[in-house]
């Protein structure tokens, strides 16, 4: 169900976009992406667990159309990958690789000459590269909301120079962690950073 959720919703916005308005934008941005602690857990009295992502290489491609004069809609997919591991006091274990799917379903508008703002809902997968650990029973789908800011100055013909900052926030857990009776989740925020080209559709 999760998964026809995105493509459902862009088409449901997308298609309010005005008639002639036949080429999209498009972009396509490199970076990295920084997130906080997805799993702190208390191990007996003073030991704590902490199971985290490090700095992940990231890529991101976006297609958008406007909506009325200032506005448009924009379908944002991005693709992270980086190691991910445990810290126990001065211990730091190495648990593999995990890359996680990000999709997003947002609108942009101006705030000051070439800067727009950037709002959207989505949901992000995690795929680690193996189901081990509080991923035994896979990765899970998890909905976020995201908001940023992008810069664009011309560059080429038809294309522009885009710098963009997005922040998103969802709530962890996983199907082993339910197992093992963790019944609550943990806030998870990520700060991406990328700089690209973006190409200016029709008008």
């Amino acid at each position: 169900m999760r998964t026809r959720l995105l493509p459902a919703l862009a088409l449901a916005t997308l298609a309010t976009a005005p008639a002639g308005a036949q080429q999209p934008d498009l972009h396509l941005r490199v970076g990295a992406t920084y997130a906080s602690t997805l799993l702190t857990d208390q191990v007996g009295v003073t030991s704590q667990v902490e199971t985290r992502q490090k700095l992940a290489p990231t890529i991101a491609a976006a297609a958008g159309l406007p909506v009325g004069r200032d506005y448009g809609a924009r379908l944002e997919l991005a693709l992270a990958r980086g190691d991910y591991e445990a810290k126990e006091g001065g211990t730091t274990t190495s648990l593999g690789t995990l890359t996680t799917f990000t999709g997003v379903l947002g609108l942009n508008g101006p705030v000051w000459k070439r800067l727009r703002w950037h709002a959207g809902v989505g949901l992000v997968k995690y795929l680690p590269s193996d189901d081990t650990g509080i991923f035994l029973q896979g990765g899970p789908w998890r909905a976020l909301a995201s908001g940023g800011l992008d810069w664009r100055e011309p560059a080429l013909r038809g294309w522009d120079l885009e710098v963009s900052a997005r922040g998103d926030f969802h709530r962890f857990s996983t199907a082993e962690l339910r197992a093992r009776d963790f019944g609550g989740t943990q806030g998870v925020g990520r700060i991406t950073l990328t700089v690209g080209l973006a190409r200016r559709g029709s008008r």
